[in-house]
């Protein structure tokens, strides 16, 4: 079967096992929980060992029960977000997966009211590349060279000025590369390959969210 939240992907195995793990738990726990992965995921914080001890002893839980109910909530609530996945369908989903409903219904409330805050969250720490600031090129024609008496190719010249994201006291990095017209010609074409590749990425993402 395949789920919304999971990227219209089966469940991982895991994933079943632990429903089974944080059903013992009562909803209101299981709200609570969600809450404190919640926040921990848009702090960027561990959750504070004490809280979680308190949880395990509250629902009469091993304390390692309650770590891999964490890592529950952290994939479907990060998947979720990542899928475009709303709280509607993931309560649905997570009921088909054997889910108590009052479980569902509780952790889907908390989803819907932080899903924004999460979305902004994981974009800003997601991966993230030197931007391009911009290309300039010169054509060189080369007679000779030491190492080889004989060029009668010209050569396309590329520069390309980089962001630096990682120096603030050295905003740009430059980049220039040489190329003959073969490598050039095959540069040109790997490039419109990539950008292919990526807007049928895009669009199916677009997809999936829609």
């Amino acid at each position: 079967m395949k789920f919304r939240f999971c990227g219209d992907l089966d469940c991982p195995d895991w994933i079943l096992a632990e429903i089974a793990t944080i059903s013992k738990i009562s909803s209101i726990k299981a709200k609570q929980l969600t809450n404190l992965v919640s926040y921990s995921i848009i702090k960027n914080e561990e959750i504070e060992k004490e809280k979680l001890e308190k949880l395990a002893n509250d629902s009469k839980l091993e304390f390692n029960d309650i770590k891999a109910c964490v890592a529950l909530l952290e994939f479907v609530l990060k998947c979720s977000v990542k899928y475009g996945c709303n709280g509607e369908i993931l309560s649905s989903e997570l009921q088909q997966l054997g889910l108590p409903k009052e479980h569902s219904t509780s952790i889907c409330k908390v989803y819907d009211d932080i899903q924004s805050k999460l979305e902004v969250c994981l974009k800003n720490s997601s991966l993230k590349l030197n931007g391009l600031e911009s290309i300039t090129w010169r054509l060189d024609y080369i007679f000779s060279s030491n190492l080889n008496p004989k060029i009668n190719e010209p050569l396309v010249n590329v520069k390309f000025k980089i962001n630096n994201i990682q120096n603030v006291n050295k905003p740009y990095d430059s980049v220039t590369i040489s190329l003959d017209s073969n490598k050039l010609k095959l540069l040109i074409h790997e490039l419109k390959q990539a950008r292919s590749l990526m807007s049928q990425y895009e669009s199916s993402i677009q997809n999936v969210q829609s």
